[in-house]
């Protein structure tokens, strides 16, 4: 595993692009700390007072807790955890894990969205899978949802789409909310909440409470004013739509949303070590392979000198091998350009490794 330290002050500004997957925390250093397993994959500069990161293997960045990170693309899964700075992603193929951040301004999501513990804004463009999670504690915009949205303690919600179900409760009711779902709507409002109703349902069905009182029941469309009137809920659904008063009535809903999990936000870090774990692994086969490869016969009964070890070329039996795996290739190749070997001695290496040995 390679690690690149780079000093900072305590409010950088970062650019990232990922070929793979990324995990982005902060922590209380003022340094950018990057892990990948190879760093030949890994590209920075200085782009105009600010740093530009490229990485095209799983990656792990840890940055100070006010960066403002603008991320151009994750073709994997990201992370961002523990982060105060704003935070701006335009695009990310896989999933997409938020805990503990500022305001996020979020393009398009390939897969689920997750999130617990926003602490500002959520504004999304697209999300290709569902939305889950909760308490983001500023104002939630979700434009298009493939999937379903199931939120709990939300600050306020502007706009929230959906081709599945949505279902939310919301601590305050200050602005105006226009949702539509391809399935049902269940809205949890504060007790004694006041507002405009305007709400259409294929399913038939719409309940609402007034006052904190009995539900009352209407078909199809419903038009008034509950309460004294106030911010205006424009709901549409293709199911039936639930607008209730007080707690949330799902049993267990906490363990199904995923605020108990421990550890929210940080299986992708986890993926990435594991992955960096094996490729060191194999990295560690393949250069006991070459060295092996280094000490088998070819007939010439020379020793070869690599980084100060000596490999006698006639001390092992031969094992034919198909053909050299892409570790071993690269080992033999960083050998050659450290000038730890000559070109001939990386042509015999790639014989023996494949079984082919020179008469040379």
């Amino acid at each position: 595993m390679a690690i690149r330290t780079i000093p900072c002050d305590t409010t950088p500004t970062l650019r990232l692009q990922a070929e793979d997957h990324l995990s982005v925390s902060g922590w209380d250093q003022p340094q950018i700390q990057i892990r990948v397993q190879d760093e030949a994959s890994l590209h920075v500069r200085n782009e105009n007072g600010g740093w530009w990161i490229r990485c095209e293997e799983d990656t792990v960045i840890q940055v100070p807790l006010d960066s403002v990170i603008q991320v151009d693309y994750v073709h994997g899964s990201m992370s961002a955890v523990n982060l105060k700075g704003a935070l701006k992603i335009e695009n990310v193929g896989g999933h997409l894990t938020l805990r503990d951040v500022g305001n996020v301004r979020c393009g398009n999501v390939g897969g689920h969205l997750k999130v617990f513990k926003i602490n500002g804004d959520l504004v999304v463009t697209n999300i290709g899978g569902n939305l889950k999670g909760g308490e983001i504690n500023g104002t939630l915009k979700a434009e298009n949802t493939g999937g379903s949205i199931k939120l709990l303690d939300i600050r306020r919600a502007e706009t929230l789409r959906a081709g599945g179900n949505i279902k939310v409760k919301l601590l305050e009711l200050s602005s105006d909310l226009q949702a539509s779902a391809g399935g049902s709507i269940k809205l949890w409002l504060p007790i004694n909440s006041s507002y405009q109703l305007d709400a259409s349902s294929g399913g038939e069905r719409i309940v609402f409470q007034e006052g904190g009182q009995a539900v009352r029941q209407v078909a199809h469309r419903y038009q008034g004013i509950i309460g004294g009137g106030g911010v205006r809920l424009r709901l549409a659904a293709g199911g039936s739509i639930a607008i209730l008063e007080g707690d949330w009535e799902e049993e267990s809903v906490e363990e199904e949303i995923g605020l108990r999990l421990e550890g929210l936000g940080d299986q992708i870090a986890r993926r990435v070590q594991e992955k960096m774990q094996r490729a060191e692994e194999r990295s560690r086969m393949a250069q006991e392979r070459v060295e092996r490869a280094a000490s088998r016969r070819t007939g010439r009964g020379e020793f070869l000198n690599i980084g100060g070890m000596s490999f006698n070329f006639e001390s092992q039996p031969v094992t034919p091998r198909k053909q050299a795996t892409e570790e071993e290739r690269l080992i033999i190749l960083n050998l050659l350009r450290e000038k730890k070997i000559t070109a001939e001695e990386a042509n015999r290496l790639l014989d023996a490794l494949e079984g082919r040995f020179s008469d040379r």
